[in-house]
């Protein structure tokens, strides 16, 4: 009940570019796990992806994701490519099955909600190219110790927490800056808690590069293509 009712939410809260809606069938004369971009297991949603072109070519999927998104308690993969509008919900954190969160190429607006730090079962959080994302990088994504892979490639300030040094799995970090008014611009010390983990489990997937970073840098900046001054 609670993911028809999560559904059918968002399904009122977006529409194409063309004026069009989601291609789902709201009559309840299919099951929910046929709709395209769904996927079930034992008739619960686990995963969501909407991502652009696969829906309607040209067309994108514009409007807000409702704070009712938390009631997919059995969400393991959320995916959204699309033209959302409004802040990514606090209320996300309330999915405490969600290994993949990928809000890439969105227009979500705003920061990154600190409660993001209660997903300790995420495994990738991929948040690049949102040109609308800004603010700092919240210190408690060092929390979430399940962590293998972050993606924050949108317009981030600020210093990089030394709380990642914590997340001993992580496998991939990058947090490119940008040129010509895109990308990041992190700022101050590169942590050195970071180190051990780039060196050990990273030292090829590990970008850091085109911030502005202060000097000097640590053990483990040149391997993430570091620049300071």
């Amino acid at each position: 009940l609670n993911d028809c009712a999560a559904l059918q939410l968002l399904y009122s809260s977006v529409t194409f570019q063309n004026g069009t809606r989601l291609p789902w069938k709201m009559d309840g004369s299919t099951s929910l796990c046929s709709w395209k971009g769904v996927y079930c297991t034992s008739e619960r949603v686990n995963e969501l992806s909407l991502l652009w072109p696969d829906f309607t070519g040209p067309s994108r999927l514009a409007g807000t994701l409702p704070d009712e998104i938390a009631l997919l308690s059995n969400l393991s993969t959320l995916r959204l490519m699309t033209l959302m509008s409004g802040t990514i919900p606090s209320k996300i954190s309330g999915l405490p099955q969600l290994t993949v969160l990928d809000l890439s190429d969105s227009t979500f607006s705003g920061t990154i909600p600190s409660e993001i730090g209660r997903l300790s079962s995420l495994v990738s959080l991929e948040l690049g190219d949102m040109d609308s994302l800004s603010g700092t990088i919240p210190s408690e994504i060092g929390g979430m110790l399940n962590l293998e892979n972050i993606f924050l490639t949108s317009r981030f300030s600020g210093s990089i927490p030394s709380e990642l040094g914590r997340l001993s799995k992580l496998g991939a970090l990058y947090l490119t800056g940008g040129g010509g008014g895109r990308g990041n611009h992190l700022t101050g010390l590169i942590p050195e808690q970071i180190c051990p983990l780039v060196v050990k489990f990273m030292p090829d997937h590990c970008d850091l590069e085109r911030n502005s970073f202060t000097c000097p840098l640590p053990t483990c900046g040149k391997i993430c293509n570091a620049t300071c001054k």
